[in-house]
């Protein structure tokens, strides 16, 4: 997952017109967007069942224990790492979490780490799923989030490197 994921944020990254160098940076900091899973208990996380309200919340925790694991970053990677962490699950129209930002208070690292994630969550296997979602059914699950969940400018280079990333490997 996070191999893909970090291709996919490469890629999103350069459309969205950073520089080779900076997407690199991007590249390197998304492996650690979801560290805070280490502090959420396994049978959460793998569990192969709906899970109960309790337990969305305790999931919902790891975008706060992946920032205050990466709080105070020394370096331009760890605070895109940091950004990435803490933001991946907000959202464009404010209804996200953990801090309910909106729009461009959202860190860009966050916002094309949102998309990356989802599209991969998507078209990769889970345990609480056994069938993937084609690649272009994603693709329209991005698009209808458009303005709501996502940026819509992170979604426009999500388009323009639609089929790098299709490319990129095997999703799975």
């Amino acid at each position: 997952h996070i191999q893909r994921m970090a291709a996919y944020v490469y890629e999103i990254a350069l459309s969205f017109g950073l520089s080779p160098g900076a997407a690199d940076l991007y590249k390197l900091a998304a492996p650690l967007h979801d560290i805070g899973k280490l502090g959420v208990r396994d049978h959460v996380l793998l569990k192969p069942t709906q899970l109960e309200e309790d337990e969305v919340e305790l999931i919902r925790m790891h975008t706060t224990i992946g920032a205050e694991i990466l709080a105070h970053p020394r370096t331009e990677l760890m605070q895109l790492a940091y950004e990435m962490a803490r933001g991946h699950h907000e959202r464009w129209d404010g209804l996200g979490y953990p801090d309910g930002l909106s729009g461009e208070e959202i860190p860009l690292p966050a916002r094309i780490c949102a998309v990356a994630d989802v599209f991969e969550a998507l078209t990769g296997k889970r345990v609480y799923r056994e069938t993937l979602m084609a690649a272009e059914e994603a693709k329209a699950e991005i698009l209808a989030g458009s303005g709501t969940r996502f940026d819509p400018r992170v979604v426009q280079a999500f388009l323009e490197a639609y089929d790098r990333i299709v490319g990129s490997g095997e999703r799975g």
